[in-house]
């Protein structure tokens, strides 16, 4: 998981999900510098994430169904997990108006009696 922490590897994951390629494709694709992708590529190979036979082939993303496994149940634990936050934010909401009306009602007993 600590591949895909980075933006630059993500996105070169998520585009050989699609296909192999090279480092020049990838680059004009992803609009890296050279030397940018080729530090990734670099961490992607030493991760056990990518390989290619020989200099100048394509990159050829390794356990291609797993790491998008990995991805899918990324996505799907991301949505839980902003379905989780808007259901306590709408909670939090309710507590405020309540304590904003308690407050207002406060001040206004306080008015009345004072």
């Amino acid at each position: 998981m600590a591949a895909l922490g980075d933006p630059e590897r993500w996105q070169i994951v998520l585009r050989l999900l699609e296909s192999d390629a090279t480092q020049k494709q990838l680059s004009a694709e992803l609009g890296l510098s050279s030397a940018t992708l080729s530090r990734r590529m670099n961490e992607l190979e030493l991760m056990g994430l990518v390989a290619r036979e020989r200099s100048h082939s394509p990159y050829v993303l390794l356990f291609r169904q797993p790491v998008l496994k990995v991805l899918q149940a990324g996505a799907e634990l991301a949505e839980a997990v902003s379905t989780r936050q808007a259901t306590v934010d709408q909670a939090k909401t309710k507590d405020l108006r309540r304590l904003e009306f308690l407050g207002k009602a406060d001040d206004q007993l306080r008015e009345r009696d004072g």
